[in-house]
């Protein structure tokens, strides 16, 4: 830590490293793997970065499995693998992990690295959206606006929910088609181009599906 206060990255790099083979505690190796993960990762070494992320996750470290998941499942400095983002996100999941429980629900709804599974999928997004799970809301929404797993068709549910998201990019592209094409309200396209408008400018392409 001594050596990244005075800017020497290398020495740090090196001195990480070696706290890593030499550590016995686990929380101190997890801790020294992760900060060698972070100095790859700032350096746009990706490759090397997530195998040390992933010495850092086998620790039980729920950030790493988090990233980890994602890098497989978006090929993220790694060779796409849909099963190991399964199993990573499966992981985090186990910890608790909204973020992976909601991630999980998509390999579930995708059929990707497990077999799809409508009902299991919405189990997951519900258990992160009572966590107030970001992205879940866009998946809730969707289970009311067309009715999936259960759930009734209530339009006005899934626009309330999609209100409620609006720091999710899917849900503001969701209320925009609504009032685009007058679902569950009426017909404002100054209003629908809003929405749209606030996901580009968030650097989202999800306004032009």
């Amino acid at each position: 830590w001594d050596a990244t206060a005075k800017g020497q990255n290398e020495l740090a790099l090196q001195l990480f490293k070696m706290a890593y083979e030499q550590e016995t505690d686990s929380d101190k190796k997890a801790e020294a793997a992760w900060n060698v993960y972070v100095d790859y990762k700032n350096k746009e070494k990706y490759h090397e970065a997530y195998l040390w992320c992933e010495k850092t996750a086998r620790f039980g470290f729920v950030k790493a499995m988090r990233i980890l998941g994602k890098a497989y499942y978006y090929g993220l400095g790694v060779i796409p693998n849909y099963r190991l983002a399964a199993k990573w996100f499966k992981a985090g999941a186990d910890k608790s992990d909204p973020t992976c429980i909601r991630l999980l629900g998509e390999c579930y709804i995708h059929g990707k690295g497990v077999l799809p599974n409508m009902s299991k999928a919405y189990s997951y997004f519900k258990t992160a959206y009572d966590m107030n799970e970001p992205g879940s809301y866009y998946w809730m929404g969707l289970a009311y606006r067309y009715g999936a797993a259960g759930i009734e068709v209530d339009i006005q549910k899934a626009l309330n929910i999609w209100l409620d998201g609006q720091n999710n990019s899917r849900c503001l592209c969701e209320l925009g088609k609504c009032y685009y094409w007058g679902c569950g309200l009426a017909k404002d396209k100054e209003l629908a181009y809003k929405y749209f408008k606030m996901v580009s400018d968030r650097g989202k392409d999800f306004a032009g599906n």
